[in-house]
């Protein structure tokens, strides 16, 4: 215990699995919103993600416990593999959220093959199983 009979802070670590975006993806996601973020049209607390970190997230997982971090990296590292069995997506359009005072930028993708579709449905059924996350 900790004091005042409280049991001490468990560490933990904000989690998302996430799927590295296609350079041309990247690229026409830039060119979109490169107009929208001149000085005379971005709001001002709206900062640029670097293009390197730019990318689509497949789960979101929140704030988990640290020593659930090495479980989690085992159950999704099959994900590597089958996203590179991603083909065909393509920027379909840009949407800043919300639309007052943007903060974030959503994109709608086109999934030709629905193998992004596959994926996050395949790795949700896996996160689900184990516990981690709640579709």
């Amino acid at each position: 215990m900790s004091r005042g009979g409280q049991p001490p802070a468990q560490r933990s670590a904000r989690l998302f699995v996430a799927l590295e975006l296609p350079r041309e993806v990247v690229d026409a996601l830039l060119a979109w919103r490169a107009p929208l973020l001149r000085e005379d049209h971005a709001p001002p607390a709206l900062r640029p993600v670097r293009r390197e970190s730019l990318h689509v997230t497949l789960c979101f997982l929140g704030q988990v416990a640290e020593e659930t971090v090495a479980p989690l990296s085992d159950a999704v590292s099959f994900a590597g593999a089958q996203a590179r069995s991603v083909p065909g997506l393509s920027l379909v359009e840009g949407l800043w959220l919300p639309r007052r005072r943007p903060r974030v930028l959503a994109v709608a993708l086109a999934d030709r093959d629905a193998a992004l579709a596959r994926l996050q449905r395949s790795l949700s059924e896996r996160l689900a199983a184990g516990g981690w996350y709640e579709p």
